[in-house]
């Protein structure tokens, strides 16, 4: 049995609260399209169980990401964070669409909207600034699908 196998055996009791969250979110497809963009850096071919837990062990930054599509689920979700602790070093809000990335342990994510596959790397912020002219109700950005926003950028708002 390999150390991180092995590691997660030992962690077990940690992961009950998640996965229940997991198996009875609405928001599951979501949160599997994430795990997807984990699959070149973990040991599964597909996302499931297995997949979630080694996430949820491994890397951190994706247990923001999980917390954030489960904010629905309020009481197990606590539980689950009293277990699984989310790093202070990163805030996520708004829309963002399904094959979320976060890369490091440092970043504030507040876009309006975000499409699919939107990555981010170390250090970056997003958001907060002048509204857009034609929308003054959007301060935030608006993302599309397939960006990569990486070290140390900061985007802000009023912008597309």
């Amino acid at each position: 049995m390999n150390k991180d196998k092995l590691r997660m055996l030992i962690h077990f009791w940690r992961f009950w609260p998640a996965d229940l969250l997991y198996m009875t979110s609405k928001e599951r497809k979501l949160i599997e399209s994430d795990l997807e963009r984990t699959l070149e850096e973990i040991p599964y071919s597909k996302a499931g169980l297995g997949a979630l837990n080694y996430s949820l062990l491994f890397l951190k930054p994706f247990r923001n990401t999980f917390y954030y599509r489960t904010k629905r689920s309020l009481v197990l979700r606590n539980i689950s964070r009293w277990f699984l602790k989310p790093l202070d070093t990163i805030e996520i809000h708004g829309k963002i669409g399904e094959g979320f990335r976060i890369y490091h342990n440092y970043s504030v994510i507040h876009p309006h909207s975000a499409g699919k596959n939107f990555t981010v790397g170390h250090g970056v912020t997003i958001g907060k600034g002048k509204p857009m002219p034609e929308q003054p109700e959007i301060l935030d950005p608006v993302i599309g699908d397939d960006v990569r926003i990486h070290s140390n950028a900061t985007v802000f708002g009023g912008i597309h």
